[in-house]
């Protein structure tokens, strides 16, 4: 009789260890966010630095991260975009635009650049870069 109550322990004990293991696997993602923000932030400042990164963030693959001059840190996503604005364009004098907004790679940024930056929150932690613009000296 004492080896049928301790193969039943048993048995109980490892329902219960893969009960606890679904649960600390499963409640986190349950309790977390993973459809971006409709709202944006807006930020401006100078890149202090640019940061390589290898990280991922509630299933939200990190590249980089860019720290401004007002100690905000935003991460880089396959979703970020970046840009600078140019004066230096051919256009037809019939057209009424007086700037141009050219796509970049994140390479062609640079520390001390003037930046505006839409952000928006990726899932419950992560604050990523929507959109990043280097503006004119």
């Amino acid at each position: 009789m004492n080896r049928k109550k301790l193969i039943l322990w048993v048995i109980i004990g490892i329902i219960l260890i893969a009960v606890i293991g679904y649960l600390y696997k499963v409640v986190p993602n349950l309790l977390s966010s993973n459809t971006p923000s409709a709202e944006q932030q807006f930020y401006k400042g100078k890149i202090v630095s640019i940061n390589k990164e290898n990280s991922s963030i509630d299933g939200e693959k990190v590249l980089y991260s860019i720290q401004l001059d007002n100690d905000q840190i935003i991460a880089v996503t396959k979703n970020s975009h970046f840009f600078k604005i140019t004066n230096n364009f051919n256009a037809d004098p019939s057209l009424k635009f007086t700037q141009l907004r050219e796509e970049i790679n994140i390479s062609e940024l640079k520390k001390a650049s003037e930046v505006e930056i839409w952000a928006r929150q990726a899932n419950t932690h992560l604050l990523e870069i929507y959109d990043l613009t280097e503006v004119l000296d």
